[in-house]
């Protein structure tokens, strides 16, 4: 949800990491935290934190467009980062796991994560089809934005019998 709000607004997070997901103990809603990073997709290049070229983040959840690739950066940067934040949840390393930062930015632009049920053999095959689709190279082979994965979402929810109404 936080995710849709800020594409409405016309906002890039560009730092979305499991430690910038904080559990509300009141309810249990997942808040999305830290705008440091944020950019609008509006604004020209004055005023912007970073130049062509450079890399702000973190390494291991950064998106394709983050590290290099040809493809200008969107929301759907945001769907890369959110995949790589749940898969790490889910699986413990991240999907371009390495010790080495050059071969996890080479990871992120070439290399096709495992499969998470390799990992963690309870986790859903629609769930795990969400995550892979979230973690493709091209922007335009995951969702077509985050109101489309959240219905995504919704669907799994629901077919899995999750208690959940709305993510």
């Amino acid at each position: 949800a936080a995710l849709v709000f800020a594409s409405e607004q016309g906002i890039v997070h560009r730092h979305i990491t499991p430690q910038n997901i904080l559990i509300r103990k009141s309810d249990g809603a997942a808040l999305l935290n830290d705008l440091l990073l944020a950019r609008s997709l509006n604004d020209d290049a004055a005023g912007r934190l970073t130049q062509a070229g450079e890399v702000l983040g973190t390494i291991p959840f950064l998106s394709p467009e983050q590290v290099g690739s040809s493809h200008p950066m969107d929301y759907r940067s945001d769907l890369y980062q959110l995949g790589a934040t749940l898969y790490a949840l889910l699986t413990g390393r991240t999907p371009a796991d390495s010790r080495n930062v050059a071969n996890v930015v080479q990871r992120i632009l070439t290399d096709a994560p495992q499969p998470p049920s390799r990992t963690h053999l309870a986790i859903p095959a629609l769930l795990e089809g969400v995550i892979l689709r979230l973690l493709e190279k091209r922007p335009d082979d995951r969702y077509a934005s985050p109101i489309t994965l959240q219905q995504e979402l919704n669907r799994v929810n629901k077919y899995l019998g999750e208690p959940h109404s709305s993510l």
